[in-house]
């Protein structure tokens, strides 16, 4: 059983498109948390760059919107000179206190001039903990990013990109019918247009509308073959109607030919047979001497009958023998041969 255009090129889009977003849907979760952690390392490092940048102990409101970039991102900015908190993103003075208490008081040998963020043991957040000294004083920056957070990302997005690919084939499977209806459309067109100069039907091409792309170049190639094909049968026609014709008068000469030929054979036998027989009458009745007169006229009359035999006889096989067959002979025999007949003279 033939499978259908139309239907291999549904199967094949739906493929595809399942295909494209199902590998999309298992590559973002196998790669998707790596990458975003090295993304927020990269963010944290350039924080540390620009905050070396900055005024620390007078912020603009410039530098206030450059840090709160990333703590709007789910992160978490402290900056501290050694006694108190002087910018802190978090949400509560809690928090603040705490910050204070657990990051720097407690774990401030843990900050270097040369920092870079890490993930924390047991994968809990990715950190970094760096110093910079402005006018003769330190001071301590801390950036987190909490990997909860991040995964709950993962998880929304992955539950998002499956519910797309699920609207994509509900959506695919009438778009792509649509399309392959729009595609294998003017190929049945051209089926059926072949059909007709096969069953050398007669063809308006007016009645045809094909697209003006591949198919449509196609169609008008195959427009100009069929116009050239009836053109030259038009001619092969016309040939062969003059064909038969002069095979008919050439047939009609041929029997009248035979015809001529029969009837003159018949014609030049009765007298020389006539001939023939008065020539033996008369030899019976004369002396030796003339006897080889007569043999001589006789030997003629025989070749002019063997002549005429084969005329005719060829005349009816199709092939006219109007001479016998060459041979190499001697010239003395030859001329000795025909002594007798030219004696008289």
């Amino acid at each position: 059983m033939k499978t259908k255009l139309r239907t291999t090129y549904l199967v094949t889009v739906l493929f595809f498109l399942f295909v494209t977003v199902g590998s999309m849907i298992l590559f973002y979760n196998m790669f998707s948390e790596e990458f975003i952690i090295a993304n927020n390392k990269k963010i944290m490092n350039s924080v540390f760059e620009d905050a070396q940048g900055m005024d620390l102990s007078s912020l603009t409101k410039s530098d206030r919107k450059r840090l709160k970039e990333f703590s709007d991102k789910g992160g978490v900015i402290a900056i501290y000179d050694g006694e108190k908190i002087i910018y802190f993103s978090g949400d509560t003075p809690e928090r603040k206190k705490n910050i204070k208490r657990r990051k720097f008081d407690e774990k401030i040998y843990e900050y270097t001039y040369t920092p870079k963020a890490n993930v924390s043991e047991g994968r809990k957040a990715i950190r970094l903990k760096g110093k910079i000294d402005q006018n003769v004083k330190t001071y301590y920056l801390y950036c987190s990013v909490k990997l909860r957070t991040l995964e709950n990302s993962i998880g929304l997005i992955s539950r998002f990109m499956l519910v797309e690919m699920i609207i994509i084939l509900i959506l695919g499977i009438p778009f792509s019918f649509y399309m392959a209806q729009r595609t294998v459309k003017p190929i049945e067109k051209l089926g059926k247009l072949a059909k007709k100069m096969e069953n050398n039907e007669p063809i308006n091409f007016e009645e045809y509308d094909f697209p003006n792309n591949e198919i449509g170049n196609l169609a008008e190639q195959l427009k100009s073959m069929y116009l050239k094909i009836s053109s030259n049968l038009n001619e092969l026609n016309n040939y062969n109607y003059l064909l038969k014709t002069q095979n008919k008068e050439l047939i009609e000469f041929d029997e009248r030919r035979k015809k001529f030929i029969g009837a003159a054979t018949h014609e030049l036998k009765t007298p020389l047979a006539i001939i023939s027989t008065q020539l033996e009458m008369m030899n019976m009745d004369n002396d030796e001497a003339m006897s080889e007169y007569y043999e001589s006229i006789m030997e003629e009359i025989q070749k002019m009958s063997n002549l005429i035999r084969e005329m005719l006889n060829s005349s009816f096989e199709g092939d006219i023998i109007l001479s016998g067959p060459m041979k190499v002979d001697s010239l003395s025999e030859l001329l000795d041969g025909m002594k007798d007949k030219y004696m008289g003279l």
